[in-house]
């Protein structure tokens, strides 16, 4: 699968993107589950929220030798009418941190996050409650505010 994602690239931010589009375009969405499934799991069921999204697509990213981590915190997208509890990855390309979504469609736009908790999903952990705690503990009582830079 990881090699399916990306033929022929070697330049690991255009691997990481045709993964992204890979993973968006392959996943079917289920809704939010508490167990954190294995990505051989996911792989097998092509099914899931974007746990299992952020899941599958920094394992492939690991798979190809790319620093992969998955990030939780808030997301807003034209689709939603406020900020969310979401999940995503991270990919480390340069010695920089870059966020690739494979929930979100890769051409949409004004996508915005705010990155609450990171993790390497060390096997030990076993439900995805705990990447969302920091998301949890926000609900409600925080308020965010644009400010422009113009």
């Amino acid at each position: 699968m990881a090699s399916a994602a990306a033929t022929g690239q070697t330049q690991p931010d255009e691997l990481c993107r045709q993964m992204t589009t890979y993973v968006h375009r392959k996943m079917h969405r289920s809704a939010f589950s508490t167990t954190l499934q294995t990505a051989d799991q996911i792989a097998a069921s092509l099914q899931g929220d974007c746990t299992e999204h952020a899941v599958l697509l920094a394992t492939l990213m690991r798979i190809r030798g790319i620093p992969a981590r998955v990030a939780s915190g808030l997301i807003y997208t034209n689709q939603q009418y406020g900020f969310v509890g979401h999940m995503w990855v991270e990919a480390q390309i340069n010695d920089t941190w870059i966020p690739f979504d494979s929930t979100v469609a890769p051409e949409s736009s004004g996508v915005i996050r705010i990155r609450l908790a990171d993790s390497d999903l060390p096997d030990s952990m076993t439900s995805g409650v705990s990447l969302f705690l920091p998301v949890m503990e926000l609900a409600g009582r925080s308020k965010v505010r644009f400010i422009s830079s113009e």
